[in-house]
């Protein structure tokens, strides 16, 4: 009959994969018709694939992070990636407490997991922490305080109004606070960039580590804005 389809379908769905090169054939089945094959089209569709998703849980008495492939563990703790991917995690204990062990994992080296995403997966970073706020491997809490210093500055004597300063703590993660003149201490970041008049002027800047301990000694720089001749 002219104009019928002939819905395929079914025959693929059951197959598990449709992948290949299929011949298509066709059968008249009613007796003393004639006629002739003008077009046929064959679409082979197949659903995008399923992500894979990553779980991450924390284990032990102890606290810390883990990071890697847009998991932040913290607040970010499961994401989908593509199926086969391989994500590697990295564990940061908090102050007071050490990193342990990991399980679920397909390869470990120190703090590194590298999970392999062929199914949804479940990686568990394990943290301790002693009673006294000492870890089992010794570690104390950090009671250091970072040191502060200016990179980037104005000239001594300058004519430009507008003064930008870079700045950087010994302490990777520390965050800063900056005062110009008679000013309070406001949370700032590098580069520090200010609009500033004619005459002296004192620029200070003082970290603070992640542990809370802040440099009892802020740098400083002094330096003067005079009126273009």
């Amino acid at each position: 009959m002219a104009g019928v389809n002939t819905l395929i379908t079914p025959t693929f769905a059951a197959l598990p994969s449709p992948n290949g090169t299929w011949t298509l054939r066709f059968r008249d089945g009613g007796q003393g018709d004639t006629g002739s094959v003008s077009a046929a089209t064959l679409t082979i569709a197949t659903a995008a694939p399923t992500p894979r998703i990553l779980s991450v849980t924390k284990a032990g008495a102890g606290t810390g992070v883990v990071t890697g492939g847009g998991i932040d563990c913290g607040l970010d703790c499961s994401e989908p990636y593509a199926d086969g991917l391989s994500v590697v995690l990295t564990a940061a204990p908090d102050v007071g407490s050490s990193f342990e062990s990991w399980s679920g994992c397909t390869a470990v080296i120190g703090p590194q997991c590298t999970v392999s995403m062929t199914a949804d997966k479940t990686a568990t970073a394990n943290f301790a922490k002693s009673a006294t706020g000492e870890s089992p491997k010794g570690l104390r809490a950090d009671a250091i305080a970072p040191n502060t210093a200016i990179g980037k500055h104005p000239q001594r004597k300058a004519t430009k109004r507008r003064a930008k300063f870079t700045f950087s703590s010994t302490e990777t993660g520390s965050s800063f606070k900056c005062k110009l003149d008679k000013g309070a201490f406001k949370p700032c970041v590098s580069p520090f960039k200010k609009k500033v008049g004619i005459g002296k002027h004192t620029f200070k800047v003082v970290a603070t580590d992640t542990a809370g301990n802040t440099d009892t000694t802020p740098a400083k720089f002094r330096f003067e804005v005079k009126p273009e001749a």
